[in-house]
């Protein structure tokens, strides 16, 4: 059994409603029980947040917190990193955000607190194994489950976190008060 699942790119449109997103294309695939969505927002600095859901989620308001109860974890977020990886070679400079959302309820009740979610923890621990400290700076915040991937080949890479904090500071407030957690010594 494949550790992935195949995907396809399924769209692009351009930014309507964030003042620093550019475009956001979204990618496809299907687990053996369901069909995800990806979508890759492009921002400036060349800096992509990288979101997924079932499809079937896609018009509830809390589609990033709830769970699929199938139970597939690894393959699907390895998917997402794969995807991850094409954006990469498409833009090699390109550094990469994510949240690790609290689980909900289909109303929004909250089953978890925001902070190092249960998504979060597994996201972070893939990342580090899959991607690690050659390619990119790893920062991470516990205290809104935020991670951020600094491509390492950009000339300073606390400047580029610093400017892609502030741009994200009303957007994505979980990526403040980062730390470094992986690097390339």
């Amino acid at each position: 059994m494949s550790d992935h699942y195949a995907y396809h790119k399924v769209g692009q449109d351009i930014a309507h409603n964030k003042e620093n997103l550019i475009h956001v294309v979204t990618y496809n695939f299907k687990s053996p029980n369901h069909m995800y969505l990806v979508e890759i927002e492009k921002y400036k600095h060349n800096t992509f947040v990288i979101k997924y859901f079932l499809k079937k989620h896609k018009k509830n308001k809390y589609r990033y917190n709830l769970l699929s109860g199938e139970f597939k974890c690894r393959p699907i977020v390895m998917t997402v990193i794969n995807i991850l990886m094409d954006i990469l070679n498409r833009h090699v400079a390109g550094s990469f955000a994510f949240i690790g959302a609290h689980t909900t309820n289909r109303k929004g009740k909250d089953l978890e607190t925001k902070n190092n979610t249960k998504r979060f923890r597994v996201y972070r621990r893939l990342v580090e194994n899959k991607i690690g400290p050659k390619t990119f700076t790893h920062y991470q915040s516990e205290n809104g489950s935020g991670y951020l991937l600094i491509n390492n080949q950009l000339p300073d890479v606390n400047k580029a976190k610093d400017n892609i904090t502030a741009m994200f500071k009303r957007e994505y407030p979980e990526l403040s008060g980062l730390v470094v957690t992986c690097q390339n010594e």
